[in-house]
C-alpha cells in the first residue's frame, strides 16, 4: 500500500510541477510514476499466483518428508542427506517469503505465508 501512496504522491507532484513551473520535469515525473504504477498493478497477480504455487509445493514437501521419515531405513545416509538439503531449501524460501511479507511488498505476498511453520 505504501508503494501506491508514494507513486500517487509522485504523480501529484509531477502534475503540480507541470502546472506551475517546469513542464518537462513534471511530464517526466508523471510518466515515470504512471509507468511504475502500471508495472506494480500488472505484476501483483503473477507474484501472488507464484507464491500460492510455492505454498502448495511447500506443504506437499512437508507431507512427503514426514511420510519418508517414517519409512526410510536409517542406514540410507545418502537419502537422508538429500532430504535434509531439500528441507533446507524449502525453509530458506519460507524465511524469505515471510521477511518480504513484512516489508512494503506485503501486497505481493499472501498473508498465508505467515501461518506456515518450517519443516523440521
Amino acid at each position: 500500500m505504501l508503494i501506491f501512496l508514494f507513486l500517487g504522491a509522485l504523480f501529484l507532484a509531477g502534475a503540480l510541477i507541470y502546472k506551475y513551473s517546469w513542464e518537462g520535469v513534471g511530464v517526466v515525473l508523471m510518466f515515470v510514476s504512471g509507468m511504475f504504477f502500471l508495472v506494480a498493478i500488472a505484476t501483483m497477480p503473477a507474484s501472488r499466483y507464484g507464491i500460492y504455487a510455492q505454498i502448495e509445493k511447500f506443504e506437499s514437501t512437508r507431507t512427503t518428508y514426514e511420510t519418508a521419515r517414517q519409512k526410510i531405513n536409517r542406514s540410507a545416509i545418502t537419502e537422508i542427506a538429500a532430504i535434509q538439503i531439500d528441507i533446507a531449501k524449502q525453509n530458506r524460501w519460507l524465511v524469505g517469503a515471510q521477511y518480504w511479507n513484512d516489508t512494503i511488498f506485503d501486497k505481493w505476498i499472501p498473508d498465508e505465508v505467515m501461518s506456515l511453520k518450517p519443516i523440521e
